[in-house]
């Protein structure tokens, strides 16, 4: 099955990942690359937490009325690509520390992102 995008949905999407990355880097967070295109897939993310740790930021931007959390709209296909991602970053860049996936579930209202939650750790059992 293929799933398109269409022009407000990409548009609603790249102002979530903005949202999120702002915040994020006003936390002490340091974005390091957006919308990263590897071999294995396109990052949102690529970021170093205050801890020092290499984290790929999944972002999901959902109406509050959509049926589909943004949890629930990482298919288990969607979610192993993002961890082979993880592993291509940071092999890529000679990291030896920890690695971690993330999601942002951005709530979108109006066409513009409002406020979103932050979901660390994520396992391939998520």
């Amino acid at each position: 099955m293929t799933h398109s995008s269409t022009p407000s949905t990409v548009h609603t999407g790249h102002l979530g990942e903005s949202f999120v990355a702002n915040d994020l880097a006003e936390n002490g967070w340091q974005i390091l690359a957006r919308n990263l295109r590897t071999p294995l897939g396109e990052v949102d993310i690529l970021a170093l937490d205050p801890m020092g740790d290499l984290v790929v930021v999944e972002v999901k931007s959902r109406s509050p009325l959509s049926w589909v959390d943004g949890i629930d709209a990482l298919r288990p296909r969607q979610l192993a690509r993002l961890f082979r991602a993880l592993a291509w970053c940071g092999q890529n860049r000679g990291w030896a520390g920890a690695l971690r996936l993330d999601l942002a579930a951005v709530v979108v209202i109006g066409g513009l992102p409002t406020r979103w939650e932050h979901i660390r750790d994520l396992t391939l059992e998520t």
